[in-house]
């Protein structure tokens, strides 16, 4: 999948037109189709419909659209800021972190450190736990936000919270007098590929086998933990997910149950920093990553 099929699909999105969508991307008809074809064949479905009369959406084009916006926006951003660091490496905080396991104070760090280093632009940057940590042996980021245990010798680590893992279930099979572990016993358990977050993954076996249900996941291959929600919606069944994304998306149709068996199921969070690097803006973010989140009541979809 490539950045130049994604503008092709978001601007057919827009334009619901071959031909707009052509001028507007300064390409053939041809052109168009030959590349949106080529990216439904990768991701094995369909995204546009059309005939002779119509352009429209399909359910599944309508589910990735905000997604490949979404990375279009971060790539566009990326470059954005790759650029004025090379102009002034001291203009830039890069942080990365996961597209699942999100800290709850992340954002408030983000914008913390954009109000109190006026001059800086921090550029945020989300991606798998190896990629990141390799990013910043690399000095291509200045701080890596992972889930624990991770690769992290030689890098200094700041611990910034544990995230819990949920159960997200289709909202019409959710019952009152059943325990959330009782109903995933019931299900097929979906969870986004390991590799997105091994640690957290790892510990989801764990705490399955621990709760006796078969420590066996089925690994989808979402864009997103939004995509895997989809999933879960559309009743193939019910899907283990990090609580930070319960605080960021709500799907209709899906209910959010909080594990509550001690101990919790998940994963430590940390701040991972070069041992080398000294900058009081990267201080400053890491002490306000760091600071205790208060507890947030869980809210259903």
């Amino acid at each position: 999948m490539e950045l130049r099929h994604l503008r092709v699909f978001v601007t057919l999105a827009e334009e619901l037109h071959f031909g707009r969508a052509a001028a507007r991307l300064h390409l053939t008809q041809p052109s168009v189709s030959g590349q949106l074809r080529q990216l439904e064949t990768d991701l094995g479905v369909q995204l546009i419909r059309r005939n002779a009369r119509q352009v429209s959406l399909t359910d599944a084009g309508t589910a990735f659209l905000r997604d490949a916006q979404r990375v279009l926006d971060q790539a566009a951003a990326a470059a954005s800021g790759v650029r004025r660091f090379r102009d002034d490496p001291r203009a830039s905080l890069r942080v990365g972190y996961l597209h699942d396991a999100v800290p709850e104070r992340l954002p408030v760090a983000l914008r913390r450190t954009a109000h109190d280093f006026p001059r800086t632009r921090v550029v945020p940057k989300t991606g798998e736990p190896r990629g990141l940590l390799d990013d910043l042996r690399e000095d291509l980021l200045d701080v890596a936000v992972v889930s624990l245990p991770a690769s992290v010798s030689g890098l200094r680590v700041v611990r910034v919270g544990f995230q819990r893992a949920v159960a997200a279930v289709p909202s019409n099979l959710d019952r009152d007098d059943a325990s959330p572990l009782e109903l995933l016993a019931q299900r097929t358990l979906l969870t986004l590929p390991r590799r997105r977050n091994p640690a957290f993954y790892d510990a989801l076996i764990t705490g399955l086998q621990s709760a006796g249900l078969p420590g066996s996941l089925v690994e989808v291959e979402a864009v997103s933990a939004e995509s895997l929600l989809m999933e879960v919606a559309c009743g193939a069944g019910c899907a283990l997910v990090p609580e930070s994304v319960t605080l960021r998306t709500r799907t209709p149709g899906v209910t959010f149950r909080r594990l509550t068996d001690e101990p919790a199921v998940g994963c430590a969070m940390a701040a991972v920093v070069s041992d080398s690097r000294s900058d009081p803006r990267l201080t400053a973010f890491v002490g306000m990553l760091a600071q205790p989140s208060r507890e947030r009541r869980l809210v259903a979809a």
